[in-house]
């Protein structure tokens, strides 16, 4: 699932990757679909479509779309969803074509020299899980009373970061660990936990 826009240019660069992927593919259990988030009328997007010979299914996705699927922090964003329809991976930025494919071809069952390691899906996945996280990034929250853990939970939850990413503090250290602002930020919010 590709989210894209008709004024981004690597989400038009890789689209070519994507339209060659869906015609060696289509009918084997793999299927690419584009959520295009552009703000322009339906007829223009219809005709970029066309002119840019876009094979694959293309929808119209909407705030709350790109919200769901945490698909806001940049295009192109690609999401790699297994047959149980669980994301699986997530790209954000002009893809690796030959990685993208590989983990497409592991899920469908097609032949492929990768290997896959499978580890526990603790949120990371999909921002949108993020919205209740336990585990935030950089915190040693295991050492809280039950009391003072979910006291912090709840205002890392809640709480905006100010790094102007738009998202929540815990939001914000599960997207982009290495957010100078949102660390102690979140920090503080747990020693002032731990003081009440």
């Amino acid at each position: 699932m590709d989210f894209w826009a008709t004024w981004c240019g690597p989400c038009i660069e890789e689209m070519p990757h994507y339209a060659d992927f869906w015609n060696r593919n289509r009918g084997r259990g793999v299927e690419v679909v584009g959520i295009v988030v552009d703000s322009g009328e339906a007829q223009e997007i219809e005709d970029f479509v066309r002119e840019h010979r876009i094979p694959y299914r293309q929808l119209l996705g909407n705030d709350a779309v790109v919200d769901a699927f945490g698909a806001g922090q940049g295009l192109p964003t690609t999401f790699v969803i297994d047959q149980d329809g669980r994301i699986v991976q997530k790209h954000v930025g002009l893809l690796n074509p030959a990685l993208v494919e590989q983990e497409t071809r592991v899920l469908a069952k097609l032949d492929t020299s990768a290997t896959v390691e499978w580890v526990e899906d603790k949120g990371e996945v999909l921002l949108a899980n993020a919205a209740q996280a336990t585990d935030v990034p950089g915190l040693a929250l295991e050492k809280l009373t039950a009391g003072q853990r979910t006291t912090a939970l709840k205002r890392l939850n809640e709480e905006p970061c100010t790094c102007g990413c738009g998202l929540t503090v815990a939001q914000c250290r599960i997207n982009d660990p290495s957010c100078g602002i949102s660390l102690p930020i979140a920090k503080k919010i747990v020693e002032e936990a731990v003081r009440q």
